[in-house]
């Protein structure tokens, strides 16, 4: 055999050999590690002696492997965003973000009182109306945010790959059918660029602090234990790195963020 076929044939067999360490290293990335029943169980006893009630459902059941993205800013604050779509805002007909109707309440908030704007919106299905305007605008990008309906209220979170930044959002209000206000918060630009992988804590531990921090006096509900991604203040920044996070809300109307690496209580 001449060596010219050989050297081929032991380069495909290299090949294929990378390819399966490469798999394997993948999977072993992604691998998540399975939290003992019986210290889920021990963990709801430790907080119901503190008067904390939670479903032991809606504890997750593994420590698992997350990505960690950056977020590339559009605008520095809040009013430059606003300088900079009141043009365009006006070639799309409308005036939501002239200046006696749109105002940035700090570096990172802005917010639009539609009841002072004279443009037109069919009465129809006026929240589907804003909402389209906005994507005309370029407020919203369409397949880059995650709609939330509340009650009153419809919210577009920036997402990645569809897991909700819970602190960038839009938000649109209603009363009777009336669209009457738009409030954005951290809306500072959506470009994504992806990171690194990194494991995460047992989410027992971000129980266990919350029930050392609560003195027990009343009792609460742990009602709910959602994963997202948390921003911080973009305001002045180029870039940020999105922490990931569980988001926990109480029944006494709290709403907490942990960082998963860490279980740090982000502020």
């Amino acid at each position: 055999m001449e060596w010219g076929r050989i050297k081929t044939i032991f380069i495909i067999i290299f090949a294929i050999v990378n390819v399966f360490l490469l798999s394997v290293y993948l999977k072993s990335q992604y691998k998540s590690d399975d939290i003992d029943s019986s210290l889920i169980s021990d963990t709801v006893k430790v907080l119901a002696e503190n008067n904390i009630k939670i479903d032991e459902k809606i504890i997750p059941k593994t420590i698992e492997t997350v990505k960690i993205f950056t977020i590339e800013n559009s605008y520095s604050d809040a009013t430059t965003m606003l300088e900079s779509i009141r043009e365009i805002a006006k070639n799309n007909d409308v005036d939501w973000f002239n200046e006696h109707i749109a105002k940035a309440t700090n570096d990172t908030n802005f917010s639009c009182d539609i009841k002072k704007s004279s443009t037109i919106i069919d009465d129809e299905n006026q929240l589907e109306y804003v909402r389209d305007k906005l994507e005309d605008i370029g407020i919203l990008t369409s397949g880059k945010y995650v709609t939330v309906k509340g009650e009153g209220w419809e919210s577009y979170y920036l997402a990645y790959n569809d897991t909700v930044i819970f602190d960038s959002y839009i938000k649109i209000k209603e009363e009777k059918g009336k669209v009457v206000k738009i409030f954005g918060k951290n809306w500072l630009g959506n470009k994504i660029t992806e990171g690194s992988i990194t494991k995460t804590i047992s989410p027992i531990e971000v129980l266990l602090d919350i029930s050392s921090r609560y003195d027990g006096k009343k009792e609460i509900k742990i009602e709910s234990i959602t994963v997202g991604y948390y921003a911080g203040n973009r305001s002045q920044a180029v870039k940020v790195t999105a922490s990931p996070v569980w988001e926990i809300k109480l029944s006494n109307g709290e709403c907490r963020y942990y960082d998963m690496r860490n279980g740090n209580l982000l502020e």
